[in-house]
Formats: C-alpha cells, structure tokens, sequence
C-alpha cells in the first residue's frame, strides 16, 4: 500500500448544530484499501497539504458511507480560501 497519495474532491459541510464542521470523503477504493491495512483503527495519522498549507490530523472511519473522512479545521480553510462546496486536491501522507 502507498503511504502518500492525492486525492480531490468537494468540502462538505455536517447538517445540523454543528455546521462548523467540514470534510472531505476518501473515496470508497482507498478507504477499501485502508481498511484493509489498518483494520483495527477507527483513525489514521496522516499529515495533509492542500495548497501551500500542511498540518497533522487524522482521517476517521466512516462506517456509514464505508468510507473515510477527513476534516477540515476552519484555520486550514481561512488559510487556503475555501468553503463548502469548493473542489480540492489534498495530499496525504500517512504517518
């Protein structure tokens, strides 16, 4: 399994009270794939770039969507421009 890869997609925002949260979904081929390498973590550590900012995190198991998402803090969103909605291509390292 690759430990660093790209992937885009839309910022997305959580219905409900807590609309401060964003994030982006790993598609369902890696999150497969992570899964698969990772089977006991409900969180992976991963430094992610999307533009000129970096920063340490973790991606979370999404046993709904089967999938993985990852946030995306205000601070990195002021940084970087965006809102929900806005296509973007973030890289991932795992850690």
């Amino acid at each position: 399994m690759k430990k660093q890869f790209s992937i885009t997609a839309k910022i997305w925002q959580w219905p409900g009270d807590t609309a401060a949260w964003h994030f982006i979904y790993v598609p369902r081929e890696i999150s497969e794939t992570l899964r698969k390498n990772f089977p006991k973590s409900a969180m992976i550590k991963c430094m992610f770039t999307i533009g000129d900012t970096s920063w340490e995190s973790s991606m979370f198991r999404n046993n709904r969507e089967h999938n993985y998402l990852i946030p995306i803090k205000q601070k990195i969103r002021k940084l970087e421009d965006l809102i929900a909605g806005d296509e973007v291509t973030i890289k991932i390292k795992i850690l």
